[in-house]
């Protein structure tokens, strides 16, 4: 029979089977067994699959030409054909067949559409379970052997499922790739999970059928698990909110809520409910007990049998639902996106606060779809060629059919916008379930919650990073009370009355964690609509949004920072996941529609000022412990930096005791990276593989986490204080005492974050240099990205060191530029004119601070070479540009002797060639200077480099350049006072371990870390014996002498 199905499929033959020849076949593969692929061989193997495909077909009801009796028999064949391919993978071992030959069977099912086929299998077996409907007579019921067949049908579909599924895990990137596409849009195209659903609504409709459904449900929500994280690409969403998939997208929200309402006693958005005794329906309420759901599918428990009270549930199907909910409200929030980053100009909606989220989503796809109409037209226009009277014919000819090409794509690109949006508004205005933005926030919130009370009662050892809660019982507290529930409804919509009880010790700690990391995915892909129109203009939405978006990152923190330690192992992880947990901590913006010109309120993404919201200070710590862990860099690599601002609104929302905590842990990490993967001088990797040096890149991406911007135009460092007009500046002001603790924090960071972020710019240096000065291009992926973040983070930082260890006219008198300095100030506004002359008047000797910052700041620091450095990377990496200006005319206008002298060095350096290869990092030369700040330089000031240029006493006409134009930063930078105490002081309240080359990670956070104090100068603390026996010989010696003599003495006057 397969060799006559092969000669079928060629057309040289046509089947004329009986009854009796395809029972016989059905008995032969009974009387075969596990032998059935031995028997047949590869060639055999085809002619199987021609069989299974014709089989499928002619089962059908509606089969042309077949008798009844054919197509019971065939029915029969094709489930034990399916019997036979679903353990293919198994006795492919044991059996003659190419170790493809999976692979060609799922494709051969694939392509010869054999899912289509079964979908009218599965509606024949729906349809007599279904009730007929406007006859006014209830429904008969179905014979018990209906039952049995329907029930077959859905089982023999999710096998067929289950097989490719496994198939599919057993496959190398390529074929997995190839056949995860293909399975995919031929899912999409069959509409076999719909055809599956509503054969599963129909059979739990009947007493007799829901426990079998229930348990089908349960294999499904197995196979949609394994697939869902394949490709969950556009293809899922737009099935699901087409109008084609009512019962698949009934289950799936269906299923959830009556989840939730099982954990939480909560609302069931229409589902009917039941007493908690199960004897009658009812509707919701908030008596006691609260009424359980009724899905339509039975709940499973742990075991895989249907849901008794009080008893564990079993999440089979509950995370796939997730993941095809999220799906859909991802590509809900990128049609719309989408089609801002196509005209960013026009922005979302009215400025006005919203009574209802999904009538706003509505009228912003409504108006935005009026607008690509003008759009779309004008798009469409020929573009006009307008050919140069010095361009040859052919040129000319060949630039007007790019243009016309341009336009073309560009009218297409507005037709497909015009088309997305016109189909979401239509699938929202139909009121598709799993559209519904609100229902979908809440329930995620909802979802998390019950996961975080199921965990009371956990035997695990828990921990909570965010908040420092060290044991179990005080972790799953902290992370309850991170849940706020009032600001999860509109003010026109009830208060929910949630349980928590009902939930205690139901989930087991893997399920709570996955149930809370899909809620919470869910809960924020919800405001996505809310979160883009905020940040594209439309403030409106702003007083709506921003609670239910703080109350979610209070839950998605406590979430990422509750970790558990299992027995026998050092290290913790989190409970969601560590991928999870650095992904659940991106900051997301819309950049593109950010107001240009904006002020840097307004730079700040929504979500980054509801994720540092002053106070609360949970998020650096839990980046802090992500970051301790082995694997964090890796994972964290791909966190969103976000501007400027945005950076600095994490630091003024975090207590300083966790910036000085964090900036630690950063400096072990970069010390660990240099020493692991930065490349020696010659350019060889140093000491560790290639995957140390691509760790090596990962990490440092993490100094954007500290950057306190200078590159917003109301730049406020919390170390400096800036006096206000006429006031004479003083460290002890009001300002110095309502930051009393910044001051000390970036101190901390100074001194532990910026020299280990020196060392590895300084290893990383040369061997970037020589590729960029051979031709090469900065590879921002791996060390060129990685030098690159180094030196825009220590010349960000520079400016207030400088401030720290240069008086206010250092070195001005040394050199002929300090006249000019004195009369581009004269010139400057008033304000910071007599700020500078009030200052200049009491400027003495440096003090002990300034003589301890300078010797940090042009010894250990010596960033000399970074500016070299910036100046190098000036025309490649974007984020040099602005600092390295800054500290220029901070330099020049602060410091012009420090200017002098390492621009002096650096042209004798260059005289020596030094420059070549990479190989000068004196400081920048002045020929460097005027390549970037010239005229058609990338950095193009004209007015800097003449004030530089008088300062270092070059001459060239630069006084009679545009000297009294200082930059506003200038004039800040001349006007300020540092409040950092001296680094002597800082060091003695670091975190941690007093050993700078402590590599210890261990723990969650550098306070954290258990330390012993010295026993002579009981100072110092240590966290093992080999880090004291270092610091005593690196120094900690003479100290510990000294302060034990110092000690010994007061104790004598005393």
């Amino acid at each position: 029979m397969c060799a006559q199905a092969r000669r079928m499929a060629s057309g040289t033959e046509v089947c004329a089977w009986s009854p009796t020849e395809i029972t016989a076949a059905s008995e032969a593969l009974d009387r075969l067994g596990r032998k059935s692929l031995k028997s047949v061989g590869d060639e055999g193997l085809a002619g199987l699959l021609v069989i299974f495909g014709l089989a499928l077909r002619r089962a059908a009801p509606n089969s042309p030409g077949i008798s009844d009796a054919q197509r019971t028999a065939y029915a029969t064949l094709y489930g034990k054909l399916l019997t036979v391919f679903s353990d293919l993978k198994a006795r492919a071992a044991d059996c003659p067949l190419s170790l493809r030959a999976p692979l060609e069977v799922c494709t051969a099912l694939i392509k010869t559409h054999a899912l289509r086929a079964v979908c009218p299998l599965l509606a024949a077996a729906a349809s007599p379970l279904l009730s007929s409907g406007g006859t006014g007579q209830p429904q008969a019921r179905p014979p018990r052997r209906v039952m049995q067949a329907s029930l077959l049908v859905l089982t023999d579909a999710g096998y067929l499922l289950s097989f490719i599924c496994d198939v599919l895990d057993t496959l190398n990137n390529d074929d997995h790739k190839m056949l995860s596409t293909a399975l995919h849009e031929e899912l999409a195209a069959s509409g076999l999970l719909e055809h599956w659903a509503r054969l599963a609504l129909a059979l739990a409709s009947w007493e007799e059928g829901k426990e079998e459904a229930a348990i089908a449900l349960e294999k499904m929500g197995k196979d949609l698990k394994s697939l869902i994280p394949l490709r969950p690409t556009d293809l899922w969403a737009r099935t699901l909110v087409s109008g084609s998939c009512p019962s698949l997208a009934y289950l799936l929200s269906s299923h959830l809520v009556a989840l939730a309402a099982e954990l939480d006693g909560g609302p069931t958005y229409g589902l009917p409910t039941a007493p908690a005794d199960g004897s009658a329906a009812g509707a919701s309420s908030s008596s006691s007990p609260p009424p359980k759901a009724r899905p339509p599918i039975p709940l499973l428990d742990s075991q895989g049998y249907v849901l008794r009270p009080r008893q564990p549930l079993g999440l089979y199907f509950a995370a796939p639902a997730l993941g095809l909910w999220s799906t859909v409200l991802s590509h809900l929030s990128s049609t719309l996106s989408g089609s801002f980053m196509t005209y960013p100009a026009v922005h979302g909606s009215e400025d006005v606060v919203p009574t209802n989220y999904q009538r706003f989503v509505r009228t912003v796809f409504a108006k935005r779809l009026r607008q690509h109409g003008p759009e779309f037209q004008k798009a469409a226009e020929p573009v006009a060629s307008a050919p140069q009277a010095t361009a040859e014919a052919g040129t000319a000819a060949a630039a007007a059919a790019a243009r016309e090409q341009a336009a073309l794509d560009q009218a297409q690109e507005a037709e497909r916008a015009a088309e997305g949006c016109a189909g979401m508004l239509a699938a929202l205005r139909r009121r598709e379930p799993l559209l519904d933005c609100s229902a979908a926030f809440q329930l995620g919130m909802r979802l998390a919650r019950a996961a975080a009370f199921a965990l009371r009662g956990c035997p695990d050892l828990l921990l909570s990073t965010s908040t420092g809660k060290w044991s179990t019982e005080a972790a799953v507290q902290a992370l309850i009370a991170a849940h706020d529930t009032a600001a999860w409804t509109d003010d026109s919509s009830p208060p929910l009355q949630l349980q928590g009880a009902e939930a205690a010790g139901r989930l087991s700690r893997e399920d709570a964690g996955v149930l809370a990391w899909r809620g919470l995915d869910l809960a924020r892909l919800a405001l996505g609509i809310a979160r883009n129109s905020c940040d594209g203009g439309c403030r409106g939405i702003a007083p709506w949004l921003e609670p239910r978006l703080r109350s979610w990152w209070r839950a998605a923190v406590a979430w990422a920072g509750l970790w558990h330690r299992e027995a026998g192992k050092a290290a913790a992880c989190p409970v969601i996941g560590l991928i999870c947990a650095c992904r659940i901590l991106d900051i997301r913006s819309y950049v593109s529609a950010l107001p240009p010109g904006a002020p840097p309120a307004d730079q700040v993404p929504t979500d980054a000022r509801a994720a540092f919201l002053p106070g609360a200070g949970a998020y650096l710590p839990t980046i802090e412990a992500l970051l301790r862990h082995p694997n964090g860099p890796r994972d964290l690599r791909n966190a969103p930096r976000g501007p400027p601002a945005a950076c600095a609104a994490l630091l003024r929302g975090t207590q300083p005791p966790h910036v000085a905590s964090f900036a630690t842990t950063l400096a072990k990490r970069l010390r660990l990276a240099q020493a692991l993967g930065a490349p020696t001088a010659s350019g060889t990797p140093g000491g560790g593989s290639t995957a140390d040096r691509i760790r090596c890149t990962e990490v440092t991406a993490e100094v954007w986490r500290l950057v306190l911007s200078t590159q917003v135009a109301s730049y406020h460092h919390p170390a400096l204080w800036f006096p206000s007009d006429g006031e004479a500046p003083s460290p002890c002001g009001e300002a110095a005492e309502a930051e009393a603790g910044w001051p000390l924090a970036a101190a901390h960071v100074a001194l532990t974050a910026l020299p280990a972020a020196a060392a590895l710019g300084r290893a990383l240096a040369p061997g970037v240099l020589r590729r960029l000065d051979g031709g090469g291009a900065l590879e921002l992926e791996g060390d060129g990205g990685a030098l690159g973040d180094v030196v825009a983070l220590l010349l960000d930082w520079l400016l207030p060191l400088l401030v720290a260890a240069e008086g206010r006219w250092a070195g001005a008198g040394a050199v002929g530029g300090a006249a000019v300095v004195s009369a581009a100030v004269d010139a400057a506004d008033s304000a910071a004119s007599s700020a500078a002359s009030s200052v200049a008047a009491d400027s003495t000797a440096p003090t002990a601070s300034e003589r301890e910052w300078s010797a940090f700041l042009w010894t250990e620091l010596d960033p000399a070479w970074a500016l070299r450095v910036g100046l190098r990377l000036a025309e490649t990496a974007e984020a040099c540009h602005t600092p390295l200006k800054d500290v220029l005319w901070a330099l020049a206008v602060r410091a012009p002797s420090r200017l002098q002298a390492m621009v002096a060095a650096a042209g004798t350096e260059e005289a020596q060639g030094g420059e070549t290869a990479g190989g000068g990092l004196r400081g920048p030369s002045l020929s460097a200077l005027r390549r970037v700040l010239g005229p058609g330089g990338a950095l193009s000031e004209p007015a800097l480099l003449a004030l530089i240029e008088a300062v270092v006493g070059c001459g060239g006409g630069a006084s009679e350049g545009p000297l009294s134009e200082l930059s506003p930063k200038a004039l800040s930078t001349l006007a300020s006072v540092s409040l950092m105490p001296p680094p002597s002081h800082a060091r003695r309240s670091l975190p941690g371990c007093s050993n700078p080359a402590c590599p210890n990670l261990a723990g969650p956070s550098e306070a954290s870390l258990r330390v012993k104090r010295c026993g002579g100068c009981e100072a110092a603390r240590y966290c093992c014996r080999e880090c004291q026996a270092a610091h005593w010989e690196a120094g900690h010696k003479r100290e510990c002498r000294t302060a034990a003599k110092e000690a010994q003495a007061a104790v004598i006057a005393g």
